[in-house]
């Protein structure tokens, strides 16, 4: 444990390092850390009350945190709390399981699972994979700039920033407060809003122009999306980037009744069909057909005229199978007139 004076690391004011365990050593070290951590002094009524710039749920769980993920095979390093004037920082060695960016949704991983179910029992961690959640909300109810997760070469470092006005946020401030935000709304089921943005940062209603400047500063960034884009500005919700609806895929919806053949399959190659230049659903008739009707008879045998006739095949038809009909119109007589008075 390191204090500096002022922001930087030139001057040291005190360095302690603690060489007890880590359960029976952990409540002396919160509350070593917190009377090291500048605070201000608040009159409630009659009685004077002194107020932590940092909520001391969020010191303790970040602790908790850099002592339990710690990476064992790191050698001559390991977990540090430095506090300046305006911030204090919690690094401990090993890279993060998980990425930085969703610290607030993923579920718990543990490097070291045995130490994490000893200290679990011990009633110092949980083992829930809400310790982010809590530093989060936290510190928005204090209304602090948002903590900042980093990952050095090799380590994990957590920055808790101390109180600092919305109009001396810069860019970077203003747009990871509103992204860790719209985490902290997703994960509890509620939605992200300009209400909550602006009950987030203390914007008074009348300034709600600053808070939808905030949205579209993030929106632009990429960290954060509407939910709805058909939505009006003034009801639009948002999610954050790793939370946004999937489109669906291209063909999966299911084409109108009747749609021509040509528009369902040609946006998407078929490879049977890849010798096809082009579909099309109009009705084809055999060529230089004069009268639609040789196509209908039944003796021809051909298909309805709405299917493509390419060509007729021409089947020899046995005389000798009509000849017994042709002889019965022979013997009649009134042929026999009838062919006579032709014949005249």
């Amino acid at each position: 444990m390191i204090q500096y004076r002022g922001t930087g690391r030139t001057e040291t004011l005190k360095e302690q390092e603690d060489i007890k365990g880590y359960a029976c050593g952990f409540e002396g070290l919160i509350g070593y850390v917190n009377g090291l951590l500048p605070a201000n002094e608040v009159i409630e009524q009659a009685l004077r009350k002194t107020v932590s710039m940092f909520p001391e749920l969020a010191v303790r769980e970040l602790v908790a945190n850099a002592i339990i993920h710690q990476d064992f095979f790191v050698t001559g390093a390991g977990p540090m709390v430095e506090i300046f004037d305006d911030r204090i920082g919690i690094t401990n060695p090993g890279e993060s399981l998980v990425d930085t960016e969703r610290f607030v949704d993923t579920p718990p991983r543990s490097r070291n699972e045995s130490l994490a179910s000893l200290m679990r029992r011990f009633r110092i961690c949980e083992e829930r994979g809400s310790g982010i959640d809590k530093v989060v909300f936290e510190v928005e109810l204090f209304q602090l700039p948002a903590p900042l997760f980093e990952k050095p070469d090799g380590f994990t470092r957590t920055v808790l920033f101390a109180h600092k006005p919305f109009s001396a946020m810069d860019k970077a401030d203003r747009v990871r407060a509103c992204y860790l935000h719209a985490c902290l709304r997703y994960v509890t089921r509620k939605p992200m809003t300009n209400t909550s943005v602006r009950e987030r940062f203390g914007i008074a209603e009348k300034n709600a122009s600053m808070a939808s400047r905030l949205l579209s500063e993030a929106v632009k960034a990429g960290l954060i999306v509407v939910e709805d884009p058909e939505a009006g500005t003034r009801i639009r919700s948002y999610l954050p980037f790793w939370a946004a609806p999937r489109p669906s895929p291209r063909g999966s919806s299911t084409p109108a009744h009747g749609a021509p053949v040509a528009r369902e399959l040609g946006d998407d190659p078929v490879e049977r069909l890849a010798g096809v230049d082009r579909i099309e659903d109009d009705a084809v008739a055999a060529r230089e057909v004069t009268d639609r009707r040789e196509l209908l008879g039944a003796p021809l045998r051909v298909a309805a005229a709405d299917v493509a006739v390419d060509d007729l095949d021409v089947v020899g038809r046995d005389r000798r199978a009509d000849r017994p009909a042709l002889e019965e119109v022979g013997a009649d007589a009134a042929d026999h007139a009838q062919g006579n008075s032709r014949g005249r």
